[in-house]
């Protein structure tokens, strides 16, 4: 077996544990009633985030409403990981070609989330170093979409202060806070108001309410997706590459050729001859 072939049946190993894994944990949470992981004063740690979601909701999906996303993704990874294995053939250029331009298209979706997870990250952070938000951000980038929605799940959950739309603003300290666009800060509204029992109730989200700081609030969030979200975020960068490089191993071997069938043993007699043609030249 060539290092190309057995780096495949590693890719089509590791996709089977990760697809078995993500099946599991579905059937698990499902059975158990959203109970299957422990929840401490943390936020639900029983509910799945953003699945399917655009970054609007990624605090917010609750796992009921998105039961067929995960549970269809595991079993196509495993299915996948099956197929990949049994055919994973020098020579099997159709099966592998075809593989390798699917592994190559889910592979670059995936660096694509794993990236804009990582990027939330920072967006968020620079929301929250700023002291004109929203109003303040840099209106080429995604900075104040996010930070209008992240207003909205404040005001959602908070209820008070009012947060204005800008130019009017409300000043704490030495910040100030409006929203720039309305269907933005409404989304962030919605969001929060239909998970109040979930996102709203995490303890910093909590205290900042009581306290009625919108700048508490906003940091809450950008630690929560910090520590919670970051590691995921590389992880998943790491096993879309994994899924890149193995679309050109899946492409390399298929049209590889079977060095076994292109050069077949020569027959005894053939193999006689040689050796006492060899015997004479000595």
């Amino acid at each position: 077996m060539s290092c190309s072939t057995a780096f495949l049946k590693f890719i089509h190993t590791l996709v089977f544990i990760i697809g078995a894994a993500i099946f599991g944990l579905s059937i698990a949470t499902l059975v158990t009633g959203n109970q299957y992981f422990p929840t401490d004063d943390n936020v639900g740690t029983s509910y799945w985030f953003a699945w399917g979601k655009s970054y609007r909701c990624y605090v917010v999906a609750r796992y009921t409403n998105n039961f067929a996303v995960p549970f269809a993704f595991g079993i196509v990874l495993m299915l996948g990981a099956i197929l990949g294995c049994i055919f994973t053939k020098p020579g099997n250029c159709c099966f592998l070609g075809t593989y390798g331009i699917i592994q190559f298209v889910i592979g670059v979706i995936i660096i694509i989330s794993g990236a804009f997870i990582l990027a939330s990250i920072t967006i968020t952070e620079e929301i929250v170093d700023s002291n004109a938000i929203s109003n303040g951000l840099d209106p080429d980038t995604a900075q104040p979409e996010v930070s209008d929605f992240m207003l909205g799940l404040y005001e959602g959950c908070c209820s008070t202060p009012e947060i204005p739309n800008c130019p009017t603003n409300i000043t704490q300290g030495d910040k100030t806070f409006c929203y720039l666009n309305p269907s933005t800060f409404q989304s962030g509204v919605d969001s929060a108001i239909a998970s109040n029992n979930t996102y709203c109730v995490y303890d910093p989200f909590q205290a900042a309410c009581d306290q009625q700081d919108i700048q508490s609030f906003l940091v809450a969030n950008h630690d929560w997706l910090k520590d919670n979200l970051f590691p995921g975020g590389v992880a998943i960068v790491v096993f879309g590459s994994l899924l890149f490089f193995a679309s050109c191993c899946s492409c390399y071997v298929g049209c590889k050729s079977d060095e076994e069938k292109a050069q077949p043993p020569q027959p005894a007699h053939s193999q006689l001859q040689t050796n006492q043609q060899g015997v004479q030249l000595a």
